[in-house]
């Protein structure tokens, strides 16, 4: 009975530990790109509350990528005819997403491009294969995400894909303040 009650008391004090951490987001690999709060007393910065400084989801860094490439559009064609549809995608693209190394390995093709929800599902694998933990050596960011989408494998390294990113970066922020 005591080892129930110490084991009880355990997990409690765990989902009081978690909770703490995901409300002020100390220590959690999701992404916050708002800007700090003003500094505290102390000098310093403290966490903005849950409620103005939400949490952002992987759909929304898409929304934002695709409002960068095309505004939305799923016609929309660039890069002198290489790269198709909502997210500008490029046929290399399709093919990276779709190897059979990838976990969730599915057969997409070039016409898949036009189709936003299966362009959404390629950009998926496409992280999935090379915005990883093993590949960076740390949780990859937003930044590092839009940056490998607008620049390949290595885009997270180069100095061509920073505008990128201010780009993508200024369209998230538009839609949380």
């Amino acid at each position: 009975m005591k080892t129930k009650t110490m084991l009880s008391l355990f997990i409690g004090w765990l989902l009081i530990a978690l909770g703490i951490g995901i409300i002020t987001g100390k220590n959690m690999p999701h992404q916050t790109i708002l800007p700090s709060s003003p500094p505290d007393r102390a000098g310093g910065t403290s966490p903005r509350p849950i409620v103005k400084s939400p949490a952002l989801t992987f759909d929304d860094l898409l929304d934002a990528i695709e409002w960068v490439e095309s505004k939305g559009d799923a016609n929309a064609i660039g890069d002198n005819g290489r790269a198709v549809g909502a997210y500008q995608l490029h046929h290399c693209y399709v093919q990276d997403a779709s190897c059979e190394r990838n976990y969730d390995y599915k057969n997409f093709n070039d016409n898949d491009r036009y189709d936003k929800k299966k362009s959404r599902e390629i950009i998926r694998l496409y992280m999935s294969r090379y915005a990883t933990y093993g590949r960076l050596g740390r949780y990859p960011t937003f930044e590092d995400m839009a940056r490998i989408h607008n620049g390949g494998p290595r885009g997270y390294k180069k100095e061509s894909t920073k505008a990128y990113w201010q780009k993508v970066k200024a369209r998230l922020e538009k839609k949380w303040l």
